[in-house]
Formats: C-alpha cells, structure tokens, sequence
C-alpha cells in the first residue's frame, strides 16, 4: 500500500506540477525509484522474506537504485533509458493484444474496440522507440500518467491481496508444522485451501473445480511448476504429473557435474517430487527418455496412449505444438507437444475430454494466480539443481507473462492457456496425412 501511495503521488507530481522539464523529471523519477527500492529492499534486509526468493528481489531492488542514480546524476542517459523502455512495453503489450484478439478461438467483447487500443499500443511504442518527437509536455505527461497508474496498480494489488491473507495464512501454516515430511517416494497430498469464490472474467476462464482426474505432460522434471505450478495447485481433482526427460544435459554447478547421469536423473526427479507436496501432485511417472532427445514417433505416442488408458483423464494439460506459436521453441518441448496432441487425436475416451496447451502466445482460457503466485515459485525453487537458471532467469520471463496475462482479465497474475478444438485437430491431422 505504501508503496502504490508514493508511487501514485510521485505521478500526481509529474503531471500537476507546472514548467517541469525533462531533467527536473528525470530528477523525480530517479528519486522515486530508489524510494520505491527502498520501501521493497528493507524488510529483506531485516529478515522478513521468503527464503527462496530473497536474493532476486533483493537485486532487483540494486539494481532499481543504480537506475534511479543514472537519472539523477544523469538526466540526459535517464531520458533515453525511459523512452526505450516505455516503448518497448508499449509496443510489446499492443502485439501480444493484437495476437491474442485476432488468433484465439474465443467470444470477446467489444472486439473492435480493443483491436484499436492494441493497434495504438503499437503506433505508441514504435513512435516512441524510433525517437519521433512527441514534444516535451507530451512526454513528461505520458510519464507522469505512466507513474501514476503503476501507483494506482500497486493501491488496487494491496486490496486484493488482503483476501488472499487469510488461505496463504492457513497453508504456510500447514506447511511449517509438517516438520516430520521426509522425500517422498509415494507423495502425500497436503490438504489444499477451498477455492475462492469465481469472479467475472472478460477472458473464458479455467473451472479447476470441474475436473475429476487431470493429466499434466511436460518435456522436463521442473515444467510443471513453471509453467503449470498454478493450475496444478488450484485443482481439486487427481493430479498426475508425467515427465518425458530426465533434464539431465541441465547442470548448472560443478556439485552435480561429476555426477552418472542416471544418478542426476534420479536426483532431479526427487526435487520433483518435493515440490509435488507443495503442489498437491498426486503421481510422478517418468516416461525415461534424455534431455534433447525426446523424440516424437510411435513408441513415444503409445507410451502416452498407455498413460490415459490407465488413468482414464478428463483433463489433459501440456505445451503448445504450433512453433509459430510459442515462445520458447526448445526441441524437447515441442516434440512433447506434437507427441501429446497425436495421442489426444488417437484416444477414443468413453467420456468428456478437455486438452489445453501452455507456453503460448494465443491463450484463450486463464487461470486466476494471484494467490498462489508465491506458493508456484516456491516449488520451483525446490528444484536446487537449476538454481542459477531459475533463480535470475525464468522468474523474470514467468512474471513478464504472468501479469501480461493477468492484464486480459483482470488479476494481477494469470496463467494463459489455448484450449484445444480435440474434434478440429482430429480433421486437421487426418487431412494433413
């Protein structure tokens, strides 16, 4: 709350104030910065914090300050540093709402409306990129309403949040007190929160209330919790976690360098296992192939086919097929993919089946994460063997897309999913043969 109040009075400032100049603002701005900092980097400092996620928001927070001494002790770097920035946010959130309104297969209101907006975005963030002259009290305005609204954002974010209080409360509780928990080698589900009660989306939204037995593919050992930590937690039904690749070409530290390979396989798929706990992962099934080389052949879609027969799923979660797509195209990720989607095709269920892909720019369902954000990210860090990767890395992209998603309907943090049409990608495929 403070810091939206100083946030949105700094943009308050900007705007109101009369004769301001660029370096005058790029003076406010840099002193709002390290405030901003500060109010964040000082409970770590004294030991209120998470203990996973400590050294990110702490060098977040250095670095904030070094941006906020640029602009004051130089105003002119300050002004570039803005600009770039500014349109780079703008033209990236115009072209991912230009995508996600044109591709996804869903019903939006007032369609046209938001395709102008989005294409504005784009026009503002290249004008802005490309230097066209904006004018001075154009620009100090636009950075003022800028400031303003992040303050606005972080007032309405500290609302929210006290409705959160209470359930986080409960289960950190449940956690800490579960002093006797060894590695599990059969998981033991903790007692989950009830689900909040559902709120109006613009976006269709995921009901995690409605599935009864869910089934989560993903290439490597920590997927499902960076990508699908929310979904996987806010499920009420039984979840199954399958792992294609042991993820053993990711070693980060010299520790795990001389280890055998299936020995760090087996190492990587126990902090799987942890963070299942954490999760509510009823199942680990690892299907034994190595990193960057999943391949996607007939062997790996009866080995999938065998999963669903087995566990008779009315959900099926895993990554987006289309290259074209998805952000990050790795190998592993798309041949679990295309894997998966043959083997949706080819699995005639005797009952209601929804398949949903992550890891893409053209999501048409979302999931509500602003709760549980914290309890994703702290699974992931059960993951120690990737701790430089996903410890400066991933929870930067994770946060970029979360809120970008958030943004669509109306949370702080979403997860996006496309859910798939399985009847037109039975045609599709059948055509394409």
């Amino acid at each position: 709350m403070l810091r939206g109040l100083v946030t949105a009075a700094i943009g308050i400032v900007i705007i109101v104030l009369p004769g301001l100049t660029l370096v005058t603002t790029m003076l406010i701005v840099g002193i709002g910065l390290i405030i901003d900092a500060a109010i964040i980097a000082l409970p770590i400092l004294l030991g209120r914090t998470t203990p996973h996620l400590w050294k990110i928001v702490l060098t977040r927070e250095v670095v904030q300050i070094l941006a906020g001494l640029i602009f004051i002790f130089h105003p002119v770097l300050g002004i570039e540093i803005v600009l770039v920035l500014l349109g780079l946010l703008v033209l990236f959130r115009g072209i991912l709402e230009l995508i996600v309104l044109t591709e996804a297969q869903t019903t939006v209101r007032h369609r046209r409306w938001l395709l102008v907006i989005a294409l504005a975005f784009i026009v503002v963030g290249i004008f802005t990129i490309t230097g066209v002259s904006l004018g001075t009290e154009v620009l100090i305005d636009l950075v003022g309403v800028y400031i303003l609204i992040e303050g606005l954002t972080h007032i309405l974010s500290a609302f929210r949040r006290q409705s959160f209080q209470e359930e986080l409360a409960q289960y950190e509780t449940a956690i800490l007190s579960h002093e006797g928990v060894s590695l599990p080698s059969s998981l033991t589900q903790l007692d989950k929160p009830q689900p909040r009660t559902k709120r109006s989306f613009l976006f269709p939204h995921l009901d995690t209330d409605k599935y009864r037995k869910i089934v989560i593919l993903t290439p490597h050992p920590d997927d499902l919790e960076g990508f699908v930590g929310g979904l996987a937690y806010r499920l009420s039904g039984e979840v199954i976690s399958v792992i294609f690749s042991g993820g053993d070409k990711g070693v980060w530290s010299k520790e795990y360098s001389v280890m055998e390979t299936d020995d760090y396989i087996r190492v990587r798929l126990e902090e799987s296992d942890t963070a299942a706990l954490l999760l509510g992962v009823d199942e680990i099934n690892y299907l034994g192939y190595l990193d960057r080389s999943v391949p996607m052949d007939e062997d790996s879609i009866r080995k999938v086919l065998a999963q669903f027969e087995h566990h008779q799923p009315d959900l099926v979660v895993s990554f987006e097929y289309l290259k074209r797509f998805t952000p990050y195209p790795h190998p592993d990720h798309l041949a679990t993919a295309n894997t998966v989607r043959h083997a949706v095709a080819r699995y005639n269920a005797d009952h209601a089946l929804d398949y949903v892909v992550v890891s893409t720019l053209i999501p048409n369902s979302f999931l509500d994460v602003s709760g549980v954000r914290r309890i994703k990210l702290q699974a992931l860090a059960c993951h120690t063997t990737q701790a430089d990767l996903n410890s400066l890395i991933f929870p930067f992209l994770e946060k970029l897309f979360s809120h970008l998603w958030g943004i669509f309907v109306g949370a702080d943090y979403a997860e996006g999913y496309r859910r798939i049409d399985i009847t037109r990608m039975r045609e599709k495929l059948d055509n394409a043969q």
